[in-house]
């Protein structure tokens, strides 16, 4: 079995775009920190690392699911009839719908959603995204305009994540399409939040002050 972190630079690697593969290898970097706490990987190579205040059974800081392949990114693109914005599209080449900064409470402060195979889905022994085509279909949030999507979700509010066919990140709630705060870039936004929160929490994975929010300034 490939060692975690080479499970990473593998997938980095494969990425076309060298500007890309720099922001990703910063990302990589920041997450792979905590596996100093410990880390796993399942046997299609999804990743969990950081074993948060060292609790058993064990609860992972960041669970990082199998990279999307060309041939599902591919798919979801064609049945959704939306390209995915280049950066984004190799995160989840790389990351495949995250769930990070999980702490003590177990829930995701800062979680993304993936691509899932069917036969994937309710496998437990696999590290698994939550679905981007259910997440945009089933559950799509009201007033979401065309060509927007929700991309992901802070445990602490529920605040939503959503990114345009022009690539720019934008926060809401659930009620209402108004923008709380707003990144040029996907590659912007990962890099300030995987930076910001990381510093939230302390060596054990444990927020530092959990009656401070977890969520950026809006």
């Amino acid at each position: 079995m490939l060692h975690t972190h080479d499970i990473l630079q593998r997938n980095i690697l494969a990425i076309p775009s060298p500007a890309n593969r720099e922001w990703l290898e910063l990302a990589a970097n920041i997450l792979w920190k905590r596996s100093v706490n410990n880390y796993d990987s399942d046997q299609r190579g999804g990743l969990r690392i950081g074993w948060v205040a060292l609790n058993s059974p064990p609860l992972w800081f960041h669970l990082i699911p199998a990279a999307a392949t060309i041939g599902q990114l591919a798919r979801t693109e064609a049945r959704q009839e939306f390209a995915l914005p280049d950066e984004f599209r190799d995160f989840l080449a790389v990351f495949n719908g995250p769930l990070l900064f999980r702490a003590q409470s177990g829930s995701a402060h800062l979680g993304f959603s993936g691509l899932v195979e069917e036969q994937d889905r309710h496998d437990a022994s696999l590290v698994n995204a939550v679905d981007i085509e259910l997440d945009n279909l089933a559950s799509r949030l009201p007033h979401l305009p065309s060509g927007s999507w929700k991309i992901g979700r802070y445990a602490w509010d529920g605040t939503f994540v959503c990114m345009n066919d022009s690539g720019y990140v934008y926060l809401r709630r659930r009620a209402s399409n108004n923008v709380l705060r707003k990144w040029i870039s996907f590659r912007s936004f990962l890099l300030e939040e995987l930076a910001r929160l990381d510093e939230y929490f302390d060596g054990n994975c444990l927020a530092k002050d959990v009656s401070v929010s977890s969520l950026p300034i809006f």
